[in-house]
């Protein structure tokens, strides 16, 4: 308990402080992020039989990121063919949970093609979201929303919880997950309000990311399930790997973008 508080502490400080810094740092940091969530995911797919060399993976995410350093280049993920490329990114994985099966992980091609669509089309948005005219605020909001639903649902679960949310991660439960999405609202109302926001879209917004969070949180813990594994490294004492720290950031963060910048 004492490592996993540890651990919790230096990754809020230190990536808090990188988001609040932005720029160049805090890109260096995301494609840090994705390298080792991508090594993690590639390390994974063997012990599922899908042995991906892992420059096979790491140069295409490598471009993806270097691109963000040139402003035209970030508008490229404004385009309407790039965003509905990254939400069938998204739904596909929705698909995935909801069939409770990982589709073409089976294949070496298709395994590496997925991990740089998975990592390559979602981990950007954190920088895309803090680079945007609002974008200390949003991205705060955006991840004061995760960590709050993420630590409300774990907290409700093991005071109300009686339901199983899903067969894919036995310690989730459907009350929890109530709790946490209500939190997640409830904590983004005072932000919308404090900072004079329409209450609406964006209080829609956080019911969306607050989902789509936990959703992401389920895809991982399919993977794991498939490939039988309990973390995705040990990387953090306590946590898991960083992709056990990041999937539900990868799907809610498309969201966020698309929806509020």
């Amino acid at each position: 308990m004492i490592s996993r508080i540890i651990t919790a502490l230096v990754l809020v400080g230190g990536g808090g402080s990188l988001l609040y810094i932005g720029g160049h740092p805090l890109l260096l940091w995301v494609w840090f992020v994705a390298m080792i969530c991508a090594h993690e995911i590639v390390t994974m797919l063997k012990k599922k039989g899908s042995k991906i060399p892992f420059f096979i993976v790491a140069i295409p995410l490598t471009l993806v990121m270097g691109s963000l350093v040139e402003p035209r280049w970030a508008m490229f993920w404004a385009h309407p063919l790039v965003k509905y490329f990254v939400l069938g990114i998204v739904g596909w994985s929705v698909v995935e949970v909801a069939m409770k099966k990982t589709i073409g992980f089976h294949s070496r091609g298709i395994a590496a093609i997925k991990v740089i669509a998975l990592i390559g089309a979602t981990l950007p948005f954190v920088f895309l979201v803090r680079e945007s005219s609002q974008g200390l605020y949003l991205i705060f909001f955006g991840c004061l929303n995760i960590w709050a639903g993420d630590t409300c649902a774990l907290i409700g679960g093991r005071v109300f919880g009686k339901t199983r949310l899903s067969e894919l991660s036995p310690k989730k439960t459907i009350e929890g997950s109530i709790i946490g999405t209500l939190s997640s609202m409830l904590i983004s109302l005072g932000l919308i309000v404090g900072m004079e926001w329409p209450i609406i879209p964006y209080l829609g917004a956080a019911f969306l990311v607050s989902i789509f969070a936990q959703i992401g949180d389920i895809h991982e813990s399919l993977m794991k399930r498939e490939c039988g594994v309990k973390d995705s490294s040990q990387l953090l004492p306590g946590h898991g790997g960083f992709y056990d720290r990041a999937d539900s950031t990868l799907f809610a963060m498309p969201i966020l973008y698309y929806l509020l910048v």
